[in-house]
């Protein structure tokens, strides 16, 4: 009887686990767009430790900046560094990056920041390099916020006009990393 007991519960827990990765999953299709924050990752809300947020638009109700979204995903998965609050607008982070000692390159790897040096600038999150069979990169995954109010998540194919420029490497967390808590805030509308 125990160990019917057992099974029931392993049974019920491993259907509850699997219908809501299911769920989460099927919450966001590529291409993804919306007024929301639906299209980003990890809870993000419009706001980042490093306060890039103070510089973006309350547009649909929340803050959007693409460097807010990009500092979050940072303040996640890197390590520490006091100079992610020095990036400045998103057409100088590849610069500022390089002077901080950050690789930057050509060369797209997860969990990079991708640089887009158009439009004045944008950069977003790269969540995931696919490659194809013989090793060359196929796409990448991208996610973002937008000072239009806009959060997308789409696949971006190299050569092409939405391919980034250049890619920015953070140290990750030792480890594998998890959330950091901790977040500044100030209240909306200050800079």
């Amino acid at each position: 009887m125990k160990k019917n007991k057992i099974a029931i519960i392993f049974i019920l827990t491993t259907l509850l686990v699997t219908s809501s990765v299911q769920s989460a999953s099927a919450a966001r299709v590529l291409p993804c767009s919306s007024t929301t924050y639906a299209c980003t990752l990890n809870g993000y809300s419009g706001m980042d430790n490093y306060l890039y947020y103070l510089s973006g638009p309350i547009v649909n109700g929340g803050r959007h900046n693409c460097t807010s979204y990009a500092a979050y995903m940072i303040s996640l998965t890197k390590m520490d560094h006091p100079h992610y609050g020095d990036l400045g607008n998103a057409i100088d982070w590849d610069t500022n990056a390089v002077e901080y000692g950050f690789p930057v390159g050509q060369v797209p790897h997860d969990g990079d920041v991708a640089q887009f040096d158009s439009n004045d600038g944008h950069v977003a999150w790269v969540e995931s390099v696919v490659y194809s069979t013989n090793g060359s990169v196929s796409y990448i995954v991208t996610s973002d916020d937008n000072v239009s109010g806009y959060t997308t998540a789409k696949k971006r194919f190299p050569g092409t006009v939405s391919w980034p420029d250049l890619f920015i490497t953070f140290p990750p967390l030792p480890g594998g990393g998890g959330p950091r808590m901790g977040f500044q805030s100030a209240p909306l509308g200050t800079k």
